[in-house]
């Protein structure tokens, strides 16, 4: 069959958005004089406290030490966008806001719903003593029942909605993530241990500045060691990295260290960090010497570990750029992680023998061992948000040939102390600044599941021989579904302006399976046992696609508990190969979601050299700057749940009918939107055409985009499939309620289009909600209905752009990609008769 290239669609017409109603959802509040009854002793003690005050030692428990000088949390039974100028205009500094969940009662319940479990919405702010003397004015006002002066009605509806209102304490500085690690230490007092300070944001850069110096004046009495710092305003992000003793660290378990009650701390965490311990066990065979070939510069970088660059399959492919000095001391025996990611882009899994990549891969070591350890780690003593920023804007300072074209970036690398809980990381927040910043692309591994996996009704594994594939994908679903909250993603993958890929569970490796290691699913659309599972920030899908991340076998351990799981180290009988460290000829396997993403990253050099060579100069000069956009979004327009998505429909709870919706964001958790197969957007044929649009859109703006339709089909009874796909970069308001700035949708039929006899498929696909979320839409619709079709008929697809927030919004750069589909078994040729409508330039080829 004939392959055929992708069409560019004609710029779409402007046009405004389409306006639909608001939608609002209302609960029960209690009235002025039940919020006196429940808040009005804080309040006085507020008050008591202003008019006489004291220093914050002497305050006494049954405060909640509310005080004028200290962080005061307002605690709202609906989150309310009006909350950070209502505050903002009485003084109160607005710092940081996170969601969190209660249950209802008498006072604050849905309406619609009684019992409903309800989600409310904290504020941080940091007062002064004016502040402290307005609120007290309006919360007395409030509470006699009396109207608001004008410009102040706001605070009417934010008392009636508040929960409570009481100091920002010890228990809030010590984060979920500190306690685990600091649980997980062990009785030994040996090493010190490091953790991050996340300082109260003030926003101003002489107040922040002071209240560093302050904190470390305390810290220093603490006989804490500081080891770095960061201010990153862009993110809302002040740091320190501290170094202590685990008998201090216990103490913080506690609540007994003085470290929990400094105001100027808002945040402990333990340090970020990125950490691969792999080492392959089997050495399967030795590869001959390359040879030499001349090679573009680099579209793709690779911020990962030290890697033997003198190796045969890496040799002179690659730009290296060691900033933080770690290839100095890195044993060379150890550079495991960045050796195998530089192999997996530059020649993808070595057993399905592709072609290697024409193009260098620009480097930047992040990830290193030690004389003293084998253990790969992002350096333990720097702040890693501060390596990460630093490493981007070197990248950016590049020569185009040393790396100033890349506009991708292989981020390998997970927060091991930070599995994803629902509220963005800081690391998660700089991803998505610097991806709007930089118009670049980044492509995030999901993070590794390294626990085991119990199967409680299998006590002895010859019982798995017995079952059918059919029985034994269900009951390692059913078991990945009761743990599903202690296998999610981890940070930062639920950046959303990044590119996540989840494994799933395929390899080239040919060899018979050892009948000593268990092997969960047979069908490679399964993701993989060790991936983590979504969903992402806000409910977003993430990951949003799986690739091809090794084929993960597990040894087994029988308990009378049944039979305990461990994912077992990849080797001769299952993995991917890629080159080895033990010397310039090593190959190894090697499995997880760090080889999905950098395969992923391999697709995306791919496709921008496809899109090179298949359009003409100009063509390809006006779609450069969408590059990260139209990248990301043919990635997942290739993606699909198939035969996996539709075993998971029968599989996953919740199984009512009445709740599908539950159902398909589960599915979605393990499946995002599917697993890539790169090669339907890379080439056309006479009955599947995938076309491009690109755009940029300013709040309230739309654009317009039409393909004409093909006049073989009028009337004619055949399935047909239509694939849109939505994909662009948002700026980001850091720890605001609405993080995303810019909302983008599409509408696939308007008053002016006509209808091409498909509808959305409601199964086998993500909800169309939860599709939205995110910065990537991708929806299939699918039809065989006769329907009559003119020689000037069209179809127009709407893009539109709205803002959550307030102020005005920059242009904002997406792409549009749409793929039409009609059987196989149809005499038409539906991509000609598009093409000639269109009826685009004759092209020349692109030279890279």
């Amino acid at each position: 069959m004939e392959k055929l290239p992708l069409l560019i669609l004609n710029p779409p017409s402007q046009d405004a958005r389409l306006k639909g109603s608001q939608k609002f959802f209302s609960i029960s509040t209690p009235s002025s004089d039940r919020q006196l009854a429940r808040l009005g002793p804080k309040f006085e003690t507020l008050r008591r406290y202003s008019q006489n005050p004291v220093s914050s030692g002497t305050i006494s428990d049954d405060t909640d030490g509310l005080h004028p000088e200290k962080a005061i949390v307002f605690e709202l039974a609906q989150s309310k966008q009006e909350f950070k100028k209502a505050a903002e205009k009485l003084g109160l500094t607005w710092v940081d806001e996170a969601d969190f969940s209660y249950s209802s009662d008498d006072d604050f319940f849905d309406k619609k719903k009684p019992d409903k479990a309800m989600e409310g919405r904290l504020y941080l702010t940091v007062p002064n003593q004016r502040a402290i003397g307005e609120l007290l004015k309006l919360w007395t006002i409030y509470s006699s029942g009396k109207e608001l002066p004008r410009g102040y009605g706001d605070w009417k509806k934010l008392f009636s909605h508040l929960l409570d209102i009481r100091a920002w304490g010890a228990q809030d500085r010590l984060t979920p993530e500190a306690a685990r690690y600091i649980a997980g230490l062990g009785e030994s007092n040996g090493d010190n241990v490091n953790f991050e300070l996340e300082l109260v944001f003030h926003g101003n850069k002489n107040r922040d500045e002071t209240a560093e110096k302050s904190l470390l004046e305390k810290i220093d009495i603490e006989s804490t060691e500081v080891l770095d710092t960061s201010y990153i305003p862009e993110i809302r992000y002040h740091a320190l990295l501290v170094s202590i003793s685990k008998t201090e660290a216990r103490k913080l378990l506690d609540l007994e260290s003085d470290l929990l009650n400094l105001d100027e701390i808002a945040y402990l965490r333990p340090q970020a960090m990125s950490v691969s311990s792999s080492d392959p066990v089997d050495i399967e065979q030795v590869v001959e010497s390359s040879d030499k070939v001349v090679l573009h510069p680099p579209v793709a970088a690779l911020f990962d570990g030290v890697l033997v660059q003198n190796h045969e399959l890496l040799k002179g492919r690659l730009v290296i750029d060691d900033g933080e000095d770690l290839e100095r001391t890195s044993p060379v025996h150890t550079r495991h992680h960045g050796t195998a990611m530089a192999s997996l882009i530059l020649h993808g899994d070595l057993a399905k023998e592709e072609a290697a990549l024409q193009r260098k891969l620009y480097v930047q070591y992040l990830l290193a061992a030690s004389q003293e350890s084998s253990v790969e780690t992002t350096p333990q003593s720097r702040l890693l948000l501060d390596v990460i920023y630093s490493a981007v804007l070197r990248l950016k300072q590049a020569p185009t040939e040393l790396g100033g074209d890349v506009f991708v970036i292989n981020l390998s690398l997970g927060d091991i102390n930070r599995p994803f809980s629902g509220q963005m990381s800081a690391w998660g927040r700089l991803i998505d600044y610097l991806a709007w910043k930089y118009n670049l692309l980044f492509i995030i591994s999901a993070g590794n599941i390294v626990e085991g996996l119990s199967l409680a009704t299998i006590k002895q594994p010859i019982q798995l021989t017995k079952l059918t594939d059919d029985e034994r994908h269900l009951l390692f679903v059913t078991a990945v579904q009761a743990k599903m909250a202690h296998r999610s993603i981890f940070s930062p993958a639920e950046a959303i302006n990044a590119l996540t890929v989840g494994a799933s569970h395929s390899d080239g490796c040919s060899a018979a399976p050892s009948p000593y290691l268990i092997e969960p699913y047979s069908s490679e659309k399964f993701p993989s046992l060790i991936s983590g599972l979504g969903l992402g920030y806000k409910q977003a899908v993430k990951p949003e696609v799986l690739n091809c991340g090794g084929r993960a076998l597990y040894s087994y351990i029988a308990t009378p508990d049944g039979l305990m799981l461990v994912p077992g180290k990849a080797g001769r009988y299952f993995g991917q190969q890629v080159a080895g460290v033990s010397s310039t000829t090593d190959l190894v396997r090697t499995i997880g979601t760090s080889n999905s993403a950098a395969l992923a990253t391999r697709a995306a050099v791919i496709i921008h050299d496809e899109l090179k060579s298949q359009f003409s100069a100009p063509e390809f000069e006006r779609i450069r700057s969408f590059l990260p956009s139209i990248v990301k979004g043919l990635i997942v327009h290739s993606a699909s749940w198939g035969s996996a998505g539709s075993f998971l429909e029968g599989a996953l709870e919740p199984k009512s009918g009445r709740l599908w919706k539950n159902r398909r964001s589960n599915i979605t958790r393990f499946l995002g939107y599917g697993k890539i197969e790169l090669s339907r957007v890379l080439e056309c044929t006479e009955h599947r055409v995938t076309m491009l649009g690109v755009g940029a859109l300013r709040s309230e703006g739309a654009g317009l985009f039409s393909f004409p339709l093909p006049k073989s089909l009028s009337g004619k009874k055949d399935v047909r499939r239509l694939v849109v796909t939505l994909s662009w970069l948002s700026p980001t308001k850091p720890a605001e309620q609405f993080y995303k700035d810019a909302l983008l949708d599409f509408i696939t039929e308007d008053t002016n289009g006509s209808p091409v006899g498909v509808s959305r498929v409601p199964a086998n696909q993500p909800p169309s909600d939860t599709s939205r979320r995110g910065t990537v839409i991708h929806e299939i619709y699918e039809g065989e209905d006769a329907v009559p079709i003119g020689d000037d008929d069209i179809l127009r697809i709407r893009v539109e752009c709205r803002t959550q927030g307030t102020g005005a919004l920059p242009p904002i750069p997406y792409a549009l990609i749409v793929t039409f589909e009609v059987s196989d078994t149809l005499k038409a040729n539906v991509y000609s008769e598009i093409r000639d409508k269109i009826r685009l330039p004759l092209r020349s080829k692109v030279q890279s």
